[in-house]
Parts: C-alpha cells; sequence; structure tokens
C-alpha cells in the first residue's frame, strides 16, 4: 500500500519497524495479510461513475476482510499523524489542499500496525467508526499520492460544486458521516471523519 503525506515525517525505520514489515508481507496473523494475499478478488468495485463529474463509488475490504461500502456502518482500527500533512511548497497543490473536503484525515492500520505505531509515539492511534460512509475509489487508473483530474478529492468537488468546509458541509447534508477512498485493488486509502467539523 502506498504510504500517504501522513507517514512522511515518521522516525527512521529500526528493527522493529523492519519486523513489521517482514510481518506485512508474510503476517503472523492470517487474517490481517489476508488482503494483500487474496488479490484481485478484493479489487475495488466501480458501482456509478461519470467521468469529471462524479466520484465512482466503490467497495473496499478492510485488514480484517470485512467488506467496505457505501451507507454500510463500519469499525476499523486507524493512525493519524498530529503533526498533519505537508503544506504547499511553492505554490505548487500537490495533495489537492485546496479543494480537499475539511475534516480529519485519518488512515486505516492492521493490529500489529497499530500496536507498533502506539510504541513509537508521534501518532494518534485509536479505533473509528462510521455509521453512514461515502465510499468512493481514489483513483481509477493508479496507485500512488499523486493527485490530478481523476483523484476523488476533484471528483468529489465537482459532484457538490464545493470544496473545504463548504464541500464537507454538502456531503454531510447527504447524510453522510466519513469519507473512505479505496484503491483500484481494494484496499483502502485516505478516509476522513468529517463530524469534527462545525459549521
Amino acid at each position: 500500500m502506498p504510504m500517504s503525506p501522513q507517514f512522511q515525517q515518521m522516525p527512521k525505520p529500526n528493527n522493529k519497524f523492519l519486523k513489521l514489515l517482514a510481518d506485512l508481507v508474510m503476517p503472523s496473523n492470517p487474517v490481517e495479510g489476508a488482503l494483500d494475499l487474496a488479490g484481485p478478488m478484493m479489487a475495488a468495485e466501480r458501482v456509478a461513475s461519470k467521468t469529471g463529474q462524479k466520484a465512482a463509488r466503490a467497495i473496499g475490504r478492510l485488514f480484517t476482510g470485512e467488506t467496505v461500502e457505501t451507507g454500510k456502518p463500519i469499525k476499523f482500527l486507524y493512525s493519524r499523524n498530529t503533526m498533519g500533512a505537508p503544506k504547499l511548497a511553492n505554490g505548487i497543490d500537490t495533495y489537492q489542499q485546496t479543494i480537499e473536503p475539511a475534516g480529519k484525515y485519518l488512515n486505516e492500520v492492521g493490529e500489529s500496525q497499530a500496536k507498533y505505531l502506539k510504541e513509537m509515539g508521534g501518532q494518534e492511534v485509536g479505533t473509528q467508526s462510521f455509521d453512514n460512509p461515502l465510499v468512493v475509489e481514489f483513483h481509477p487508473e493508479k496507485k500512488d499520492w499523486k493527485y490530478d483530474d481523476k483523484s476523488w478529492k476533484k471528483k468529489l468537488s465537482d459532484e457538490f460544486g464545493a470544496t473545504g468546509k463548504a464541500l464537507t458541509k454538502k456531503i454531510v447534508k447527504s447524510g453522510h458521516d466519513g469519507i473512505i477512498t479505496v484503491w483500484p485493488d481494494g484496499s483502502l486509502g485516505e478516509i476522513v471523519d468529517l463530524r469534527v467539523v462545525k459549521f
């Protein structure tokens, strides 16, 4: 899974970190590693799309193997870099922060990752739940953290005709309490808790 901007400021790897990576490749917990081993069977399913106008709804899976889809209540482990994502550099909006919905940005983690991140410090780790998440594909063609006109932020902004806090307000008004993005292989990308935003 690609590394999100939240993890770019993490401390240098140590022996525990290398062990964690090894555990992710050949996990001691088979359920947690099921996503990587299942391959194409867990590919994101595009269930609605209007290219350039609407973010394609998607179906993904948690590390536990549970299905993630729009409108389905979900609970998962998360981590969050308390230092936040990098800001604009030289006026270049690399992560489309000028149009992204306001909210608390999270990453799903497995049990071993959560345990390690708690020990390491510098990360908020906990359990998150949504009653009615909006689940969309991160990008229809690629799996990296570079954003373009096909990324979920751009498509949601186009779909709802708003950016930032106004975009969040419209998504919340449509009944959703969070956003979950899904990579082409079914794994989860950025996750946004919308309930922290005050209107």
